[in-house]
């Protein structure tokens, strides 16, 4: 009896797990159509070297000429305005050494572009002019140039951004934008 008993409660499992394991296929879910998405373009660059300067690009004003115009007909008259004064290049060599910068006191004018090569005398040194997005490293004996453009108006602090010694919290300077 016991064999019994245990051969049909076999069996029952073997079904009730045949019956568990057939597949069933998922609802099927409708398609959903993408929607168009207008990615943005990045405006054509002109690609200029190290040593050009972009071209100054004068504004026009267009004005509507009546004087000699028969009824139906418009004259149009393009006038040029003077364009943008050409953008200054200043270029300036400094030093850094323990523990300050030759020459301390650099002086532009708003709408130059600036142009500094930085050379360290002795250890690695930092040139940190924030307000410019300047930040360099410079390692003892070598060279680096930095070059942007003066767009603000102010007295700014300039310094050493690496420690470089004892006197390294006396190494600063002043960026005058006039």
């Amino acid at each position: 009896m016991k064999k019994k008993i245990i051969f049909v409660s076999l069996v029952g499992l073997l079904v009730l797990a045949g019956a568990g394991c057939q597949g069933q296929r998922p609802p099927e879910i409708p398609p959903i159509a993408p929607l168009p998405v207008a990615l943005p373009v990045p405006a054509p660059q002109a690609v200029i070297g190290p040593d050009e300067q972009p071209l100054p690009v004068g504004e026009m004003i267009v004005t509507e000429d009546r004087g000699n115009v028969e009824e139906g007909e418009t004259d149009i008259t393009i006038e040029p305005q003077p364009a943008p004064a050409e953008i200054k290049l200043v270029e300036m060599q400094i030093t850094a050494k323990q523990w300050g910068f030759v020459p301390s006191q650099i002086k532009v004018r708003k709408g130059d572009r600036v142009r500094l090569t930085i050379t360290s005398a002795d250890v690695a040194h930092g040139f940190s002019l924030s307000e410019f997005g300047v930040g360099l490293f410079v390692d003892g004996g070598k060279t680096v140039t930095v070059e942007f453009v003066a767009d603000k108006v102010g007295i700014f602090s300039f310094f050493c951004s690496v420690p470089c010694g004892s006197g390294h919290g006396s190494m600063r300077g002043t960026f005058i934008v006039e």
